[in-house]
């Protein structure tokens, strides 16, 4: 149990690093396009 507790986690903290990452890239694009103005 103690793995598979660790394995769901680890899953989990990858899903939330993907959708911190992609909303960081979408802030930065932004940026990027607000400065090109």
């Amino acid at each position: 149990m103690t793995l598979g507790g660790q394995g769901d986690k680890a899953d989990n903290n990858s899903q939330e690093h993907k959708d911190i990452m992609g909303f960081f890239n979408r802030t930065f694009l932004l940026m990027g396009l607000n400065n090109l103005k």
